[in-house]
């Protein structure tokens, strides 16, 4: 009886689904002065009208054959043998209480599409305006408030995206990290944040730039951690993990920061071997990690990294200074959004139509520096990788890769790249709000130097001297401020 009615109602629950399917890439942009809107089309709304209906038919036509069940047939004569027929079995209690629970099923399924997905189709939406993101994206509408985060507050901005494994295959799931004085927030991107975020990203640099800072405006760039193009990389590729992250993005496949092994104790670093570097971890490089106590992601510096995974932290957030021992996977790497162009860094650029063989060590940049990434597949425009000593994959796009020159990577491993030969690049006087002979400040970490502008080139790199030292190095426009 229930496979009965399966078959009956198999057609409009194969349109829910399809329907369900498509309801997911509706998003709308317009335009109201400086402020851009974005909010589901009518279109999506209605779709998920539809979905509701499907599945509340598809429900209680199966609640109803089950409740009812199928009753026996009348007695019947054959004409030439005069037999009877047996009746048709009636339905056993067992499959009739299956039925009755996935008909149930079902029914409430469609009931919270209509009572709540609907509605928050209706009223979700985020507004980007030139100081200022307001999100409203809450599936309980009825008790949903816009959240308000102003530009002047964010100190990171990222977009992740990462392969997550199914029974048909992969699929990119995408995060988006804001990193902000209310605090640190992980945000899954539906169809509204990822329509959004560009904009967001874009008014964000306009309004540091306008703002005094000579930093665009802490992007994201790491695993698509910005989205990936086919060309030279820009302010909006998120797509590795060189930014800064705005809350933890857990290393052992938990998606949820509670769940991470390893959380921050009183320091015993004793019995551990320190090294220069694992992955993306290195001295004076910042993570983003949980709270102990208040349980909020919160940054900190990192003072060493130890084999085997370890890391002594310090909150950049605690008066009292204090010392912690943390795992890498409970702690996420912070960055400035930094895209090296494709003339700048060691080695050479990966051409995507021969890329290097699967397993092969490359070079990625992070932090302004240089550290070892497997590759894991190559897409062309876009390629798996993973940071040697971290567990976590990242989508990248391709042009974030280089292959490691002659002397191979370990010149580089944790180093900033300092060319003495800068024929690939093309000088100017000016870049952004930036020219020769400006008095700026070099952030890193936790740590401003004050630094003078020496070179600035047309492909975004940037050579400056400290004052105090007279050292000369490398730079990205997002390290500088214009104040300390």
């Amino acid at each position: 009886m229930l496979t009965k009615a399966i078959r009956r109602y198999w057609t409009p629950g194969c349109c829910a689904l399809l329907l369900l399917g498509l309801s997911g890439c509706m998003a709308s942009e317009s335009q109201q002065g400086d402020t851009f809107v974005y909010k589901n089309t009518i279109l999506k709304t209605l779709l998920l009208l539809g979905i509701a209906g499907a599945l509340l038919v598809f429900g209680v036509g199966i609640l109803w054959e089950s409740l009812k069940g199928v009753k026996p047939k009348k007695k019947r004569r054959t004409s030439d043998r005069r037999k009877r027929r047996k009746p048709a079995a009636s339905t056993s209690p067992g499959k009739k209480i299956a039925g009755i629970g996935f008909g149930a099923g079902l029914s409430f399924g469609g009931m919270l599409v209509l009572v709540l997905g609907v509605p928050s189709s209706l009223m979700q939406h985020i507004t980007v305006s030139q100081d200022r993101v307001t999100m409203q994206v809450s599936v309980l509408w009825f008790s949903a408030s816009e959240k308000e985060i102003l530009f002047s507050s964010i100190t990171g901005l990222d977009k992740q995206e990462e392969e997550v494994a199914g029974r048909r295959g992969t699929k990119v799931k995408a995060t988006m990290f804001i990193n902000h004085a209310g605090g640190a927030e992980r945000i899954e991107m539906g169809p509204l944040e990822k329509a959004a975020y560009p904009k967001i990203v874009e008014l964000l640099a306009a309004y540091r730039a306008a703002d005094g800072d000579v930093g665009a405006g802490e992007n994201v760039v790491s695993t698509d951690p910005t989205p990936v193009t086919d060309g030279t990389p820009t302010l909006d590729e998120t797509v590795r993990n060189v930014v800064e992250r705005g809350t933890i993005s857990p290393r052992n496949g938990s998606t949820n920061p509670g769940d991470n092994p390893g959380p921050s104790t009183p320091l015993d670093a004793s019995g551990l071997t320190p090294t220069e570097s694992i992955g993306r971890y290195f001295k004076g490089g910042q993570v983003a990690m949980r709270d102990r106590v208040s349980r909020r992601a919160i940054r900190a510096t990192i003072i060493e990294v130890y084999v085997g995974g370890k890391l002594k932290v310090r909150s950049d957030v605690d008066a009292s200074q204090q010392e912690l021992l943390t795992d890498i996977r409970s702690a996420n790497p912070l960055a400035s959004a930094i895209v090296p162009p494709p003339t700048f860094g060691p080695g050479s650029p990966v051409d995507p139509q021969d890329p290097p063989a699967v397993g092969s060590i490359l070079l990625s940049s992070h932090a302004g520096r240089w550290f070892e990434v497997e590759l894991i597949h190559s897409m062309r425009a876009r390629s798996v990788i993973k940071w040697v000593g971290e567990d976590k994959r990242f989508i990248v796009s391709t042009s974030l890769l280089r292959v490691p020159p002659a002397e191979g990577t370990k010149p580089y491993i944790a180093k900033r790249y300092n060319p003495t030969d800068v024929s690939g690049l093309t000088p100017v006087g000016r870049l952004g709000s930036v020219a020769v002979g400006d008095e700026v400040y070099f952030h890193e970490g936790a740590t401003s130097r004050k630094v003078v502008v020496v070179q600035p080139y047309q492909e975004g790199a940037i050579k400056v001297r400290v004052v105090q030292t007279q050292e000369d190095f490398f730079v990205f426009i997002p390290e500088l401020r214009r104040r300390p």
